[in-house]
C-alpha cells in the first residue's frame, strides 16, 4: 500500500512538471485594404519637350483611410523630373536619386527614381 502511494504520488508529480502553460494564440488583426494606385503620361513628347506625368493613389472602397504612403516612381533612360513640378504642390519635392546605367557612354545614361516620403 505505500509502495503505490509513492508511484501514485512519484506519478502525480510527474504530471505537474510536465504541465506547460500555453498561452492561446492572439487574434492578429485583418490587413487593411489595399490603397490603389495608377500612373499616366499625356502620350509621347518630342526630345527635349515637357510631358505630363500623373501618379494617383487612392484610398480603399470601403472608407478605410490610410495615412502616410510614400510614392516611389522610376523613370525611363534620359527622362528627368522638372523641379518644383510637382501638383499640387502641399505634397512637395520628391527625392531625386540618379542612378548611373552606363558610365562609357558620353554622357553617361542614367534614370531617376523620385521619392514622395510621408504623403
Amino acid at each position: 500500500m505505500a509502495r503505490s502511494a509513492v508511484v501514485l504520488a512519484t506519478s502525480l508529480v510527474l504530471a505537474l512538471v510536465g504541465l506547460v502553460v500555453v498561452q492561446p494564440p492572439q487574434a492578429r488583426a485583418a490587413d487593411p485594404a489595399p490603397i490603389t494606385h495608377a500612373k499616366s503620361s499625356g502620350g509621347s513628347v518630342l526630345l527635349g519637350g515637357t510631358a505630363d506625368w500623373r501618379l494617383t493613389a487612392s484610398n480603399p472602397p470601403d472608407g478605410t483611410e490610410q495615412y502616410n504612403l510614400s510614392f516611389t516612381d522610376t523613370l525611363p533612360q534620359g527622362v528627368a523630373y522638372q523641379p518644383n513640378s510637382t501638383s499640387p504642390a502641399m505634397f512637395g519635392e520628391p527625392q531625386i536619386i540618379t542612378i548611373v546605367d552606363d558610365a562609357t557612354t558620353t554622357p553617361k545614361k542614367t534614370h531617376q527614381v523620385l521619392i514622395w516620403s510621408n504623403v
